[in-house]
């Protein structure tokens, strides 16, 4: 009998962890789950908000950030929506300048000409003399220019939100599976440094959406 318990005790101080991590595992992988659900609506949400309201950034990043806001703080109510935006809106000041805040909205398209870059809805004067804008000031011509004009009213919306990992030992876990499978680049690294340095880690959980504007890119 006393082999038995003792035989017990060491497969149970064997078991015990595996199965502890793979419960907090799926804990934290449901908390990304639904964040990742939520980001894909914050994606439409800013998407809407830049057709609205021609595609400012201010706009899409506030839709955005109202979307996620359950994730971040309370939202249960106006007042307590009113009492943690500005609580989150300190927090991505805390996160370092290259990551961008922990809600980061970019325009995909449309394009400027030659395809490099997406216009800067929110300067549209430094572009009055360019040639972005020239094509679509013009009357419609042949195929191509309404095939141009057609694409230039689709806005493109990336939203990337950074997820907090708050699980104890998983958190690490997925973190550091995230960062083994994914290639080395700026936002990689300073994640990386912010968990070594802070003990804090995040997922980048990027979505993006696509809706027609009323009209294209135009001067004012």
């Amino acid at each position: 009998m006393g082999n038995g318990r003792g035989q017990v005790a060491v497969e149970a101080a064997l078991a015990v962890p595996v199965v502890v991590m793979l419960g907090l595992g799926i804990v934290q992988l449901g908390l990304v789950q639904q964040a990742r659900l939520l980001a894909q609506y914050a994606a439409f949400a800013a998407a809407r908000a830049g057709v609205v309201w021609g595609a400012r950034n201010a706009r899409m990043h506030d839709a955005a950030m109202l979307v996620l806001l359950p994730l971040l703080g309370r939202a249960d109510s106006w007042e307590a929506v009113a009492a943690s935006w500005p609580s989150v809106q300190r927090e991505e000041l805390k996160l370092p300048a290259r990551l961008g805040g922990l809600i980061r909205v970019d325009v995909v398209s449309p394009k400027v000409e030659g395809g490099q870059e997406p216009v800067d809805f929110d300067a549209p004067y430094s572009h009055a003399e360019g040639a972005s804008f020239a094509r679509f000031t013009q009357p419609l011509g042949d195929e191509a220019d309404q095939e141009a004009l057609r694409a230039a009213t689709l806005l493109t919306v990336r939203v990337r939100y950074l997820h907090e990992l708050v699980v104890p030992l998983a958190n690490w876990a997925v973190f550091t599976g995230w960062l083994a499978s994914h290639p080395a680049n700026a936002e990689a690294e300073a994640l990386q440094r912010l968990a070594r340095e802070e003990h804090r880690y995040f997922l980048p959980l990027p979505a993006t959406y696509t809706l027609r504007m009323q009209s294209s890119a135009r001067q004012p």
